[in-house]
């Protein structure tokens, strides 16, 4: 009892030059995709003990919970170089050495969006071979089973993976965007995040704007449809596109937080209805690009710095109250179970507690945040880090904090959490990584020192990055 059965991790931003497990050039600050960053290195050394006290012979299975390649701020072949380097350390060519299960989960996040629109396209293109063409064709689905889904091969993400020989066997499905963990009466929801936030829900906000007896969507599949596009253009395709790409992360960076983007969004809606609605237009620009700025950035919960969720969890909690709740009841019927817990990431702050819920199935819900690996202002945001959420085959969580920001570096140390109300003799798992890390010795105090240099050297970057943009103004 106890032993790690799945390991999550999320935002972890392969590529990006803001993330702390890609590698940058010592000289400039550029990305250099050749070679994997300290922090990634030690980070495979934390896993690799983690995984070795467990005592069945059974691999873990890897769940990669979205924004792991980053397609918004870096580019297919500097992600995919990166993401390797992560392969290459906990899949090596060793097959005693290797850390997880050959079936990995991959549930795209905003940033890697685009890779399950191509999963979701190759999936229905494959469907039409055998397909019934003297009926109407039924439309492509816009979401996976949460229960024990088959999942979708991602193509891009395979071929990363293949391309190291000794892993010819390892297959990475697709689930979007939720991933459910049974064992008795409970249930895990494993999902990115993003739906959290009314930014990525601009287009039914905006239908709803337009037509007022516009019914809100209720289901999943309702809210990937209506929004589907919007957040790949924006967080999966944008910013790879030539210099408008640079231009929206220098914004990024320039603003210190993802409300940029919105005000950014905001301007060129502003000047779209000024330049092509002729008289009327000039009349509505001022309006119609508040409107958008204001749809995108309201609750952007990455830059509520000072708060771990914003308006007391609002978000997180109509997320479970209307698709989650309709998704578990769809699927699981009357035997859906009554304890449920949701991990997610995205927000970048990892957290974990006991949150109460009306107008859903059970009277609350745990929430465990597996934070991020980015740094995204030049001044420390202590509730900013990364964590990794630890399941066993029981269904027990718990949360190893791998750092969060700090001014000074010295209090970076790695720690186990759980939800406050949780009782810690129910929970094994707690038990066993509580007796097998020690924040003060190998590999964890190496990792906390890796962590609060690159911590700090994005932070000068970035400083460095604002003054030259403030002397060019």
């Amino acid at each position: 009892m106890g032993d790690i059965r799945y390991v999550c991790l999320s935002d972890m931003h392969f590529g990006a030059d803001n993330s702390i497990l890609t590698r940058l050039n010592a000289t400039d600050g550029s990305v250099d995709p050749m070679h994997p960053s300290d922090v990634l290195i030690h980070l495979a050394n934390c896993l690799r003990h983690l995984i070795n006290n467990n005592s069945g012979d059974r691999l873990p299975t890897l769940i990669l919970n979205g924004d792991i390649l980053d397609l918004a701020f870096s580019t297919e072949n500097v992600a995919a170089m990166a993401f390797r380097h992560f392969l290459e350390l906990t899949m090596p060519e060793d097959p005693t050495a290797r850390l997880f299960d050959p079936q990995i989960v991959f549930i795209p996040g905003n940033h890697d969006h685009h890779l399950w629109e191509t999963c979701r396209e190759r999936q229905y293109a494959d469907c039409l071979s055998s397909a019934d063409w003297s009926t109407p064709l039924p439309r492509p689905p816009h979401i996976t089973p949460m229960r024990e889904p088959d999942g979708v091969p991602s193509y891009f993400v395979n071929a990363i993976a293949h391309s190291l020989p000794w892993l010819a066997d390892v297959k990475i499905k697709t689930v979007y965007p939720n991933y459910a963990i049974t064992s008795g009466d409970k249930l895990i929801v494993v999902s990115h995040g993003h739906f959290i936030e009314d930014a990525y829900l601009m287009v039914s906000e905006f239908a709803d704007l337009l037509y007022s007896k516009t019914t809100p969507p209720e289901t999943m599949e309702a809210w990937e449809a209506q929004n589907f596009a919007w957040i790949d253009f924006v967080w999966s395709v944008l910013g790879r596109s030539g210099h408008i790409g640079v231009d929206e992360e220098n914004v990024y960076n320039t603003e210190n937080s993802p409300k940029a983007i919105g005000s950014l969004l905001g301007s060129a809606a502003r000047n779209l209805v000024l330049k092509k609605g002729g008289a009327t237009g000039k009349t509505l620009a001022k309006g119609v690009g508040e409107m958008v700025g204001a749809l995108v950035t309201d609750y952007f919960e990455r830059g509520q710095t000072d708060t771990l969720l914003s308006d007391d969890g609002a978000g997180v909690k109509r997320f479970m109250q209307v698709p989650v709740q309709e998704q578990i009841r769809s699927e699981f019927g009357e035997t859906a179970p009554s304890n449920v817990a949701l991990v997610f990431g995205h927000t970048h702050k990892p957290f974990e507690a006991i949150m109460p819920l009306e107008h859903f199935f059970a009277p609350s819900f745990a929430a465990y945040n597996s934070g991020g690996w980015v740094v995204d202002s030049p001044e420390v945001k202590p509730l900013i880090g990364g964590a990794i959420v630890l399941i066993d085959d029981d269904a027990n969580l718990a949360s190893l904090r791998m750092y969060n920001e700090c001014d000074d570096t010295s209090d970076y140390r790695v720690s186990v959490q759980i939800a406050e109300t949780t009782d810690d003799a129910d929970n094994p798992l707690f038990s066993q990584l509580s007796k097998s890390i020690d924040p003060q010795n190998w590999p964890w105090s190496d990792f906390s020192k890796a962590a609060a240099v690159a911590v700090k050297q994005h932070n000068t970057r970035l400083a460095s990055f604002l003054k030259n943009a403030g002397d060019t103004s």
